[in-house]
């Protein structure tokens, strides 16, 4: 139980016989840091923000993973490689609620204007909800983000306003973050 704005962080592994349950839930004040994995687990969360921000793209596999309530999620995306932090499963149980990505933590930019990142399995990608559209900064580059459910898989979308005047405003300036102006 995670209550009351506390927090629990996690850098070891866990490991164990496949099957085991690993139960983490909240009153929606505190925070999980997840940075390193849960192996073999059956993992059910609800009621916190999970926060894997710590500058590495990692995909959290589990046996199985479920929601108890909706959670929120800070994850790390490195869009030179196309990867980001993201939760996968064997199998997915009862999802009585949502995966909220809440923050984003660019690691680098784009080689491209468009650039489509996997976040989400089948069995999950319809639970999966973002407060991240907008603008997303990385070192150089501002994006407008997505996400797109529509298919196998759920995937962030992450557009950059053009450099050379094809911006919404005409303005080139608009591609870049406002520090490197």
């Amino acid at each position: 139980d995670i209550k009351n704005k506390g927090s629990t962080l996690l850098k070891d592994n866990i490991n164990g016989v496949t099957g085991y349950n690993f139960n983490v839930i909240g009153d929606n004040t505190g925070v999980f840091y997840l940075q390193n994995d849960i192996k073999n687990a059956n993992v059910s969360m609800g009621g916190i923000t999970l926060n894997t921000i710590n500058n590495i793209t990692h995909n959290y596999n589990f046996n199985s993973f479920s929601l108890s309530d909706s959670i929120n999620m800070a994850v790390d995306v490195d869009l030179a490689n196309g990867t980001m932090d993201r939760i996968s499963a064997d199998s997915f149980g009862q999802l009585n609620g949502n995966v909220n990505v809440v923050a984003m933590n660019l690691l680098s930019d784009a080689k491209n204007d468009l650039t489509t990142i996997e976040f989400a399995q089948n069995g999950l990608k319809d639970n999966v909800t973002t407060t991240v559209s907008e603008v997303a900064y990385s070192p150089i580059y501002k994006y407008n983000v997505s996400y797109d459910k529509s298919g196998e898989n759920g995937m962030f979308v992450f557009a950059r306003p053009t450099a050379g005047g094809t911006s919404s405003t005409g303005n080139e300036s608009d591609a870049f973050k406002p520090a490197v102006l």
